[in-house]
């Protein structure tokens, strides 16, 4: 008898559960980081730093969930397939997660370099109020 379910799909799935509880939490910390930043009236570099550590976040929690779609898609495949769905529409919904995924991780490493020329430049006013802008 044929195993009904592959040891390496539900690893796949509780790893990427595992990692959307901890990226969670994470996301969690740095939203508490922001609001208490912005409620005390930090720096215009803390704030950025606090925000930028929210979408950095955030989008590590999204890519867990990503990961974890396709876990749940590759699990069910079998299934996906003998009621009707052809192949082709199986690997076109993979393909639009893995693009997904991908898309969002070079998004945020666009923000975060556009975030650190950012800080350099507050940083630099910081220490030299008068000088070079």
């Amino acid at each position: 008898m044929a195993n009904l379910v592959d040891p390496f799909q539900v690893s796949w799935i509780l790893g990427a559960v595992i990692g959307m509880l901890a990226s969670f939490r994470n996301l969690q910390d740095a939203a508490i980081d922001a609001r208490v930043a912005t409620a005390r009236g930090a720096t215009p570099a803390t704030l950025l730093v606090a925000r930028t550590a929210v979408r950095r976040e955030l989008v590590r929690f999204g890519t867990h969930l990503l990961i974890f779609v396709i876990g749940i898609v590759l699990l069910v495949r079998p299934l996906l397939e003998t009621e009707g769905l052809p192949p082709r529409g199986i690997q076109l919904l993979l393909d639009l997660v893995v693009t997904a995924t991908i898309a969002s991780m070079m998004a945020v490493s666009i923000l975060d370099r556009r975030d650190r020329r950012r800080l350099l430049r507050l940083l630099v006013r910081q220490a030299h109020p008068t000088g070079p802008q």
